[in-house]
């Protein structure tokens, strides 16, 4: 009867060791899955952030292009309409002088 009682506290003891290892297994995989997903958040938000910042770098390109666009547009009607000037004074010039014939 000793013996039995003493084996049956050696299988509770060890019970309990087996239950507290798989406790403690457990809770170092909700561990290891906690961090696993606060390092796929960090990287989404990397990611995310990186994205963020193509986009408004795209978007500046863009808006210089568009500015210069409108830039040389502008440019050349002012050329456009200063030749258009020019023609037409040498054009009033031409009929001035043969007017004076």
């Amino acid at each position: 009867i000793l013996f039995r009682k003493l084996f049956m506290e050696v299988v509770q003891k060890e019970k309990e060791k087996v239950l507290q290892e798989r406790k403690y297994e457990k809770e170092k995989i909700k561990g290891m899955e906690r961090l696993e997903l606060l390092r796929r958040e960090r990287a989404e938000h990397w990611y995310r952030e990186q994205g963020r910042m193509i986009d408004e770098r795209v978007r500046s390109e863009r808006r210089e292009r568009t500015l210069a666009q409108k830039s040389y547009n502008y440019a050349v009607k002012m050329a456009e309409r200063e030749r258009s000037l020019d023609l037409e004074l040498e054009r009033q010039q031409l009929l001035d002088s043969v007017e004076h014939l």
